[in-house]
């Protein structure tokens, strides 16, 4: 499930997840919203994001592949029911993992293509100055402040915003 922008689109029934992060020095605050999620994804969006909390150890501060990949495998572990839209975005396929011929293990799944990106774009949002960014292996991430989850029975197709 993607980001998606309940004053244009309406809220999907299911499990509603709200992430509000700031950069790393508490500014420029963002929150991102996703709707329409099944109760197990819910949860797994929820304990990602509060991975990248500072009570989590990973918010406001350059993370490296190898503690990302750390993160999703305890994610694989810790959420068995996700589905498999969730597990096909944010798990490796079997044959990713393998050790390379200098007998490390192989992380380019994760350094390679969208990954960082889906992490930006999916939970914390992407940091707004152009010093923070990523490189080959490791991503600034955002630091989240909060997470909250809710329940919405029936869709919400119009949503009006007041000043």
């Amino acid at each position: 499930m993607a980001i998606n922008d309940p004053f244009n689109e309406g809220i999907k029934a299911g499990f509603l997840l709200s992430v509000t992060s700031w950069e790393n020095d508490a500014d420029a605050y963002a929150t991102s919203i996703m709707s329409g999620l099944s109760y197990y994804d819910a949860r797994f969006y929820k304990d990602m994001a509060e991975r990248f909390s500072s009570r989590g150890g990973m918010g406001g501060a350059f993370v490296s592949a190898e503690i990302l990949f750390d993160t999703v495998m305890q994610l694989k572990e810790d959420h068995p029911h996700v589905s498999e839209q969730i597990r096909n975005k944010w798990f490796p396929k079997e044959g990713d993992l393998y050790w390379d011929k200098h007998d490390q293990f192989n992380i380019d799944w994760l350094t390679e293509g969208d990954y960082f990106c889906n992490f930006e774009d999916t939970i914390l949002g992407r940091a707004c100055c152009e010093y923070y960014g990523r490189d080959a292996d490791t991503f600034y991430c955002r630091a989240v402040d909060e997470v909250r989850l809710f329940y919405t029975p029936r869709e919400i197709s119009e949503v009006i915003y007041l000043k």
